[in-house]
């Protein structure tokens, strides 16, 4: 007792400030909220790392943010256009020439970030304040 819902685990109560229980349910979308209009850090499946402003979470994790910017790391040739050796880049210990890995950034507006695609959520730490939206 008391009876369990089908899929439904145990739910472990905490206490508010009057002392009443609460489910952690509860907590959790507590917790959700505060995040609402911080920047945030998403770390993707395929590498790619996103920030932007959080606005919307739905029951599949799907984030919705604004104002974002993602970073794709793209290995790059360490050769120039002209097919001669790039300067500064090392070799690799065949003697061939080891490809380096740099960022590549661009500017998004509203973007959709599907749940099963991410890998870390991560809330910037300089971004103590809510970002206030003029309107």
């Amino acid at each position: 007792w008391p009876p369990r819902r089908e899929g439904v685990g145990p739910m472990v109560a905490s206490q508010d400030e009057e002392g009443a229980a609460r489910p952690p349910r509860r907590d959790a979308v507590e917790q959700v909220r505060r995040l609402l209009g911080r920047r945030l850090r998403f770390t993707l499946t395929d590498g790619r790392v996103v920030l932007g402003v959080f606005q919307c979470l739905d029951k599949r994790k799907n984030f919705i943010i604004h104002t974002v910017e993602e970073t794709r790391y793209v290995q790059v040739s360490p050769r120039n256009a002209d097919g001669e050796a790039a300067l500064g880049t090392g070799h690799a210990e065949d003697g061939s020439e080891a490809p380096t890995v740099q960022p590549v950034h661009r500017s998004l507006g509203l973007v959709m970030i599907p749940g099963k695609h991410l890998v870390s959520v991560e809330a910037l730490s300089v971004d103590v304040e809510p970002i206030q939206e003029d309107r």
